[in-house]
């Protein structure tokens, strides 16, 4: 979603990205900040695909108003990605009948300070990063030292590969804040739209055939 943005409404940061070197995505979130908690109202549920929950789910944004620009838009798109996440959190602890008390975040968006400290939020607990987000590929390399005896046990070669390079703690008041856009606004968006998104889904797929 966050490519999506970008190759759609960020060609000034992409053509100045060019220049100076750098990626798109870390001049985006340098003026993350600039935009408050909650975003002024605007919330984003990130369905941009089917899920097999919620096949006929559609991606939404609501609560815009004339204050709203695209880096609004962006934030929109972290906080519901987060929310998601944290939805996805929320199940997982009622199936498991077990408490998550640490996140580990990899892949490209880890790079990024503020959206881990904006996960930390939302979450409600500390989020860590080791010393790559490519973490696949450092699971790979643990796998096959340890399959080449160069360690005793996945157990010594995480202990000897893995080295958690920084911590992100939630911010107390910002947690209670978007807990109160998630149980009051995020968590109804999907059951309120059901009935819209069948009606959609239903149009749709007369295209399809």
């Amino acid at each position: 979603m966050v490519s999506w943005f970008r190759d759609q409404f960020a060609l000034n940061e992409k053509i100045e990205a060019e220049k100076l070197g750098v990626s798109a995505e870390r001049l985006l979130d340098e003026k993350l900040a600039a935009v408050p908690l909650g975003c002024n109202g605007l919330i984003l549920q990130p369905y941009w695909g089917p899920g097999l929950k919620t096949p006929q789910a559609k991606g939404i944004m609501i609560g815009f108003s004339d204050i709203h620009t695209r880096l609004h838009v962006y934030r929109a798109i972290i906080e519901g990605l987060g929310y998601a996440l944290f939805d996805g959190l929320e199940n997982l602890q009622r199936r498991s009948r077990n408490k998550i008390t640490r996140i580990a975040v990899a892949g490209g968006g880890s790079q990024s300070d503020i959206i881990c400290q904006i996960t930390a939020d939302i979450m409600g607990r500390e989020v860590y990063r080791v010393q790559t987000y490519e973490t696949s590929g450092l699971g790979c390399s643990i796998v096959a030292f340890n399959a080449l005896n160069y360690y005793k046990s996945i157990e010594e070669a995480v202990s000897k590969m893995v080295r958690v390079k920084d911590t992100f703690k939630p911010i107390e008041e910002n947690h209670a804040k978007y807990m109160q856009f998630y149980n009051r606004v995020y968590k109804k968006i999907y059951e309120r739209n059901l009935p819209i998104y069948n009606e959609l889904y239903k149009m749709m797929e007369k295209d399809r055939l």
